[in-house]
């Protein structure tokens, strides 16, 4: 066995051990609609507590949410205070990271709310070589 299916054989078998790594953060928050088109609620101030969740969707992707603090209820809240704010199209509050152009959605333990996130592909690239 190579030194590059070694590596993906650990990196593969560490996701899926942990097929869920959380942990406890905050998010600011963005409003989009349907067309992709979004807004920083209140210039990225506005913040929510909760928790980072990384899960894979298959042998070779995963994406991330934010299990906000509150649930749906809070959820539901943040829906309303983007459609006051920007106008009825803008359904869907998605938790941001203001360094990041990440797209994530808010979700619970037991599922994910509307909205678009980006799927990470987990292939390795590995570059090998001896340098004189």
């Amino acid at each position: 066995m190579n030194i590059k299916s070694y590596l993906k054989i650990i990196f593969l078998t560490s996701i899926t051990t942990t097929h869920i790594v959380s942990y406890a953060d905050e998010a600011s928050i963005f409003c989009s609609n349907k067309n992709r088109n979004w807004h920083w609620l209140n210039n990225g101030i506005t913040k929510v507590k909760g928790k980072w969740v990384s899960s894979q969707n298959n042998q070779n992707q995963y994406f991330t949410y934010f299990i906000l603090d509150g649930g749906e209820e809070k959820y539901l809240k943040l829906r309303e205070i983007c459609q006051f704010s920007f106008g009825n199209d803008y359904i869907f509050p998605q938790p941001g990271r203001l360094y990041d152009y990440a797209w994530s959605v808010f979700g619970t333990k037991d599922k994910t709310f509307d909205g678009y996130y980006n799927i990470i592909n987990i292939e390795i690239p590995i570059a090998i070589g001896l340098y004189y």
